[in-house]
């Protein structure tokens, strides 16, 4: 008979009564708790009342009135919730503990294990998981192999068509589906490894390559990611590789880092002044991409002239997160550095000595929490006799480094410690000649997530030696082992300037090969060069207490490290970085337009197995509503892809390419598909087009980070420097019949790219930006029309309405109720202020359309005295006028000051019969004021132009059409935001803008995008300007004309398109500015700005009827 249980215990002040359980017994095992990043433990009340409440009716102890809850949930038990695949912010709550390692979904499931546990095991258990004897596993022991799913997806199906639940339950009865597979991962696409090991038993052995065709990430990286390890394969070794963590800072500031010896750290050096620095701010990040100009050994000791900009000659490293915490706020931060900011991440002990590890900045230590993981590259083979089998990889992560075949690989001494006997310290490289996983008694059943009992990774080659100890000696050999000649140093490694290390010793025979484990890597090997010109010191081993002790700090600190487990295996770097975000898009789990199964349907159209299922799967818009052509009765030619509106770019792939058509039938589809000439190509619908420079192709283990624009031929478009888009010209229908006007179909999906980088239009089409989509002709330049101009009489444009005439009628007391209400503010109490500041902003805005000093010349006095005017009011404290009265204020001001008085809009401009398209600068016009001037040129913060010739006159901007205004040796001092078209994705956020160049043609950038580039170069603030063209959904858009915004500095730059030299910059409005005023009581254009605008505009139209 079971103990008695302890009495429930009242808790008369909630009416709850708190029920403790048996806990002498349980078979709860917290080492099947997972322990990914996914995974957060949640409050287990639900369980705890709902289990008390059935548990006392069990025991028939239920008194009225009265509530129950549980003391706590069986020893070893934990409730946890996990993120959803596709949307994160929605969490699946599950029972963790059950020794099988499954889950339970609900307390009814986990009712009947209750009792049994309640009954310390007397009452057999009649749970699903024990009913169907589900064998111990742990889903999180990385000594197992890759899981082929994680906890709680749909189950696998087997052979014969049965479906078995992953906790025990049976399949629903019914007819079988369609299509079969082996076995299925989580996101079920057919798990090739699965299926492997499942022949493998078959057969009894296996060798054959790997091929998944209907996995997108296999399909879309498998030559992409062969150019990308070629392309690494060929580059130094000391230069940094895509998806490694690297110490860095943002800049030296002119200087270098040399050691200092007499505070034994490395600290930055100025030539110049002859004094160490002190010590840099170094962080740890990922490299997110890297330099498309070759790097030299020079750059890593100081910046040296590139042809490029810094964010192609240099590399994008992000900061590194919190590998254990959701929060990945810190991979925002990032910067394109050149290589003399960056070094290796295994030399940490030696670049941040005399710092105290309290001062690290957060992301050292996010780094070395995941330095005892690693991740295998590009699994290309698959070789066994049955049950062992092994995979064969082209490269591996192993902590903070890439590896790839030829390699020379540093090995740990033979005792890991630091000694003075050459037979202990590192001395030995391997140069990898293959990468395996081995699996070891692998496991053939299909409802089982595991492939086989225990993996095991292995790097495979020639090993070399600087010790004669270590080196080997031929049978019956005597004396020293010879070292390797010249030519044999060469052929021996891919690394160059081996040979400066000393000489080298083979420490196998020549054509043997031995294996080694992680545990015996320290890192890569650089050449000897950089060694001597980064430590002074050719020693191998500089970074190895380094690398031990910051695997021994992961192995402490990285909680998806299962416990007595010594390495994390990752199934992609994303996944062993635990990394949301690579490049400023969403990576892994965190990527909600990742759709597997829409994926798979467009891979079946291309390879011509689609089905009707896996039409509606692909996910293809089609014209809503009844169709026009192909119905019963109908005479018109009906095509399957007939009302295609749009469609991915995977299924355009298999249909052909097609014309820039507008509206294009059945007919053009055909023709455009049998064209070559003027094919334009479109990119995968899983590309992730990076912001960063075409051309390059960046893989972080089948996370593809490409920055190849679409290619588009010369025949078809035609390059435009300029920033003028045309519309394109509608292609005529082919059977040349008149066709019917259509009601435009609008999209439901809004478009946010203007004003965002995170649009969901985009995100839905697979583009970085809708309007660079892929297919979209690059706009043709606007040629002006030649020829003499026709002679026009010109005359000066003044306009003054009835109603500023009745105004300048008024008296002198009412012009001046502006300083009246400035002195009745300062006295008002707290409570009346609003109000008086309210009128007196309604009078700023009146007195700038004044003729005060031809209507009113004893008023301008008053206006101009320091202590009662104007002045009084500019210079007056935050506390007593608010902030934009005193900018408006100032602006009225200083045109004064210079004698200025006249208070039309368009003073200065001239305009002839034709009003809108004659219109230029008056010569004579003595207040026109130079606009190629650095800094804000005596503008103030939401300062407002009618139309773009009035910043010429003003000095805001220099160009009359052109968005970017400088001068060569200046650079860039002005730009206009405006609607540069589709082909030009500026992006404003208010603060941070995006902001594109202008196209250049052959290759060459234009000379807008050099301004730019020199702007940045020289650190030049620029004056930010914004247009009433800008996309309406622009918050800050100005609803009429232009408005200053202040100034901002270009922080980073990206190249969109190597054919027309297209780069987009990053602007970011420097601190201590006035707010932008696009919204509230400080708005500029005012309403009576617009007012005055619109009477003129209506003048305009008078004078064209004449």
């Amino acid at each position: 008979m079971p103990p008695l249980l302890p009495l429930p215990l009242d808790d008369d002040d909630n009416n709850v009564v708190t029920v403790c359980i048996d806990k002498s017994f349980t078979d709860g095992d917290s080492s099947v708790w997972p322990t990914h990043p996914r995974f957060e433990r949640e409050d287990p009340q639900l369980y705890l009342r709902k289990l008390a409440n059935m548990w006392m009716k069990e025991r028939d102890e239920v008194r009225p009135g009265k509530q129950y809850i549980l003391d706590q949930l069986p020893e070893g038990y934990v409730f946890m919730s996990r993120a959803r695949q596709h949307n994160p912010t929605l969490r699946d709550k599950y029972l963790y503990g059950h020794p099988s390692g499954y889950y339970f979904n609900s307390p009814n499931r986990f009712w009947p294990h209750f009792c049994h546990l309640m009954t310390r095991g007397t009452v057999p258990c009649r749970c699903d998981l024990c009913r169907t004897g589900k064998q111990a596993i742990n889903p999180d022991d990385p000594s197992m192999a890759r899981l082929r799913r994680k906890p709680g997806p749909k189950p696998k199906q087997k052979v014969g068509g049965g479906s078995a639940s992953t906790n025990g339950v049976g399949g629903k009865p019914g007819r079988p589906k369609t299509r079969k597979y082996i076995a299925e991962d989580e996101e079920g696409t057919p798990d090739v490894f699965k299926t492997l090991v499942f022949k493998l038993q078959e057969r009894g052995s296996i060798d054959q390559p790997i091929k998944e065709p209907l996995s997108m990430d296999w399909r879309a990286q498998r030559n992409t990611l062969q150019e990308h390890l070629t392309r690494t394969f060929m580059q130094h070794s000391f230069i940094p590789r895509l998806g490694e963590l690297v110490l860095w800072c943002y800049s030296f500031q002119g200087t270098e880092l040399r050691f200092n010896w007499s505070t034994e750290s490395f600290e930055m050096y100025c030539r110049k002044n002859k004094k160490f620095l002190g010590i840099p701010e170094w962080r740890a990040g990922t490299v997110a991409q890297t330099a498309e100009e070759p790097p030299i050994l020079e750059d890593i000791i100081t910046e040296t002239k590139k042809k490029f900009a810094v964010n192609t000659s240099g590399f994008r490293i992000e900061t590194f997160p919190d590998p254990n915490s959701t929060n990945k706020n810190l991979s925002r931060q990032y910067k394109y550095v050149p290589l003399n900011c960056i070094r290796p991440l295994n030399y940490w002990q030696i670049f941040l000595q005399g710092v105290d590890p309290d001062d690290y900045h957060p992301s050292i230590k996010n780094a070395l929490t995941i330095m005892s993981s690693c991740s295998v590259v590009n699994k290309y083979h698959f070789k066994g006799v049955w049950p062992d089998a092994t995979v064969y990889c082209k490269g591996i992560f192993i902590g903070s480094e890439l590896l790839i075949r030829g390699d020379g690989v540093r090995l740990m001494p033979r005792q890991k410690s630091i000694s003075a006997d050459p037979h202990h310290q590192v001395t030995d490289v391997l140069v990898i000649e293959s990468i395996q996983v081995k699996l070891r008694n692998c496991d053939a059943d299909l409802n089982s997530p595991l492939l086989c009992q225990s993996t095991a990774v292995r790097l495979v080659g020639k090993a070399y030696t600087l010790s004669p100890k270590n080196a080997y000696k031929e049978p019956n050999s005597i004396g020293t082992p010879s070292p390797l000649t010249y030519e044999e140093v060469i052929d021996s490694f891919e690394c160059v300037g081996m040979r400066g290390y000393g000489k080298w010793y083979r420490m196998q025979p020549e054509k043997h090969r031995i294996q080694i484990s992680l545990d015996h890597v320290v890192g890569r090997c650089y050449e000897s060069e950089l060694m001597s010109l980064m430590f002074d010191d050719l020693s191998l081993g500089l970074d190895m207490e380094g690398v031990i002790a910051g695997r021994e700090y992961g192995r402490l600190t990285d909680q998806r490290l299962a416990p007595d487990k010594e390495w994390f295996f990752g199934d992609s770097r994303v996944e062993t970085l635990a990394l949301e975000s690579l490049n400023l898009e969403e990576v892994g789990i965190y990527d909600d337009s990742r759709d597997p199964k829409m994926f798979r349907a467009n891979l079946r159209i291309i390879d011509g197995t689609a089905n009707g299922s896996d039409i509606r799967d692909a996910k293809i818009p089609r014209t809503m509503g009844r169709p026009l052509a192909g119905l019963i009765g109908s005479s018109a030619k009906s095509s399957t892809f007939e009302n295609v509106g749009k469609m991915s770019s995977l299924v355009t792939s298999a249909l052909g390419p097609l014309e820039p058509s507008a509206n294009q039938t059945p007919v053009d589809l055909t023709s455009a598909a049998a064209s070559d000439e003027q094919s334009i190509s479109m990119p995968s619908a899983i590309e992730t087009v990076a912001s960063r420079v075409p051309g390059t192709t960046d893989v972080v283990d089948g996370t593809l980070l490409t920055g190849q624009t679409p290619s588009v031929s010369s025949s078809a478009l035609e390059d435009t420097p300029g920033r003028v888009d045309q519309p394109l010209t509608p292609q005529p229908p082919a059977d040349n019949s008149v066709s019917k006007r259509k009601r435009p179909t609008v999209d439901p999906c809004k478009c946010t790219c203007a004003v965002s980088r995170d649009c969901p239009r985009a995100a839905r089409d697979g583009v970085l930006d809708c309007r660079i989509a892929p297919g979209l002709p690059i706009p043709k330049r606007k040629h002006k029309r030649t020829g003499p101009k026709p002679a026009r009489e010109s005359q000066t444009f003044r306009y003054i309405s009835m109603k500023e005439r009745g105004r300048l009628q008024r008296s002198a007391d009412d012009v001046l109720s502006l300083l009246t209400l400035f002195k009745s503010a300062s006295i008002a109490p707290e409570i009346e202020r609003p109000g008086i500041f309210k009128r007196m902003r309604g009078r700023v805005q009146q007195l700038q359309f004044y003729d005060i000093d031809t209507a009113l010349p004893p008023v301008l006095e008053k206006f101009m005295d320091p202590t009662t005017g104007l002045p009084a009011i500019v210079h007056s404290p935050n506390s007593a006028v608010p902030w934009d009265i005193k900018l408006d204020c100032e602006a009225i001001l200083l045109r004064w000051k210079s004698g200025d008085f006249d208070p039309s809009l368009l003073r200065g401009i001239i305009s002839g019969d034709r009003v809108r398209t004659a219109r230029r600068l008056d010569s004579s016009y003595k207040f026109k004021r130079d606009s190629i001037v650095v800094g804000d040129n005596g503008l103030l913060n939401g300062q407002w132009f009618p139309l773009q010739i009035t910043t010429i006159r003003d000095g805001a901007h220099g160009e009359i059409e052109a968005g970017i205004s400088g001068r060569d040796k200046i650079g860039a001092v002005s730009i206009i935001l405006s609607s540069a078209g589709k082909g030009y994705p500026d992006i404003d956020q208010g603060d941070t803008i995006s902001y594109c160049g202008t196209r250049g043609k052959d290759g060459h950038i234009s000379a807008g995008t050099n301004l730019l580039i020199e702007s940045q170069a020289k650190r030049n603030p620029i004056r930010v300007l914004r247009s009433s063209k800008l996309p309406k959904i622009n918050p800050y858009r100005p609803v009429a004309g232009f408005r200053y915004d202040g100034l901002y500095e270009i922080d980073d730059v990206e190249l969109l398109d190597s054919q027309t030299m297209l780069h987009r910059f990053k602007l970011r409005r420097i601190p201590g500015q006035t707010p932008i005023r696009y919204q509230g009581e400080e708005r500029r254009p005012t309403e009576r700005e617009v007012e005055e605008w619109k009477a003129i505009q209506n003048l305009d139209a008078s004078s064209r009827l004449k």
